[in-house]
């Protein structure tokens, strides 16, 4: 089956030139000849959202039927694609995109992914960018990505990959979106420890600011929930928030996130 799966996904992307090519597909010639015209195809990607709405669905497609086969450099490949095309910075159009997604069942056919090959780290960096820009300023899709296995996805992924500091950085950025209600912040720190895997990561990298600045506006936004607080507190969530800022005292961001959870801690 998988040939075919190939045809169909190699079709959609190069006959009809809307987004880059596949990376090693074809021959050499043809991957040089293809190469040429990368830039013009991204570009008009960006600026032609109505074909890459055509394409949203059928790259979601593929996606669920390759979820049903073994085939996962076929699907790191798709959900390559994916990722660029739901990546939009204009409001309007990213709307669009998210919409399509979700009438598509993308939300699903990404977590299956994730949960399937939960070792395979493209594939987990690739799922959670889908998840990340298809929950941007997206309430609805916050919500139900949540709910269906987004946040227990992405816990995964920081705990079989905790020595990769981009899949942390990642991780933080996804969970920032997909911690939206309270019970959403009672899940990832009551049944997945969650909050133990971010100490963890802030240990692991606590000289990199991108990956502090994430982990700490994740903090911060757990420490909303008021039943959480005592065992954010146990956790030494606050030993944590107090290095980030001894060791990031320039950053603006670090210092005022870790003091706005210290604070709701009661420990600032």
């Amino acid at each position: 089956k998988e040939p075919t799966v190939q045809q169909l996904l190699l079709g959609y992307l190069y006959t009809m030139r809307v987004v880059s090519p596949l990376r090693g597909g074809g021959t050499k010639r043809e991957r040089e000849n293809d190469g040429e015209q990368t830039s013009h195809r991204v570009s008009r990607a960006r600026t032609e959202s109505h074909h890459r709405l055509v394409f949203v669905p059928a790259m979601i497609t593929i996606i669920k039927k390759l979820n049903e086969s073994d085939s996962p450099l076929v699907l790191s490949r798709a959900m390559t694609q994916l990722v660029r095309l739901l990546y939009e910075k204009d409001g309007d159009s990213r709307h669009s995109m998210q919409e399509c997604f979700f009438n598509s069942g993308g939300q699903l056919a990404v977590v299956t992914c994730m949960l399937k090959y939960p070792h395979n780290r493209h594939l987990q960096h690739e799922g959670i960018r889908a998840l990340t820009n298809a929950t941007c300023n997206n309430t609805r899709n916050k919500i139900v990505i949540a709910e269906i296995g987004g946040i227990q996805a992405t816990v995964q992924a920081m705990r079989n990959h905790a020595s990769d500091k981009e899949t942390q950085r990642l991780c933080f950025k996804a969970l920032n979106n997909l911690i939206h209600k309270k019970y959403h912040a009672g899940l990832f720190v009551q049944e997945l420890d969650g909050t133990l895997l971010i100490i963890h990561a802030m240990d692991e990298f606590a000289g990199d600011a991108n990956v502090i600045q994430k982990a700490v506006v994740v903090l911060a936004k757990l420490c909303w929930t008021k039943n959480l607080r005592p065992m954010l507190q146990e956790a030494n969530v606050g030993g944590a928030l107090t290095l980030a800022l001894e060791k990031h005292a320039s950053d603006e961001k670090i210092q005022k996130y870790a003091r706005e959870a210290l604070e709701k801690l009661s420990l600032l």
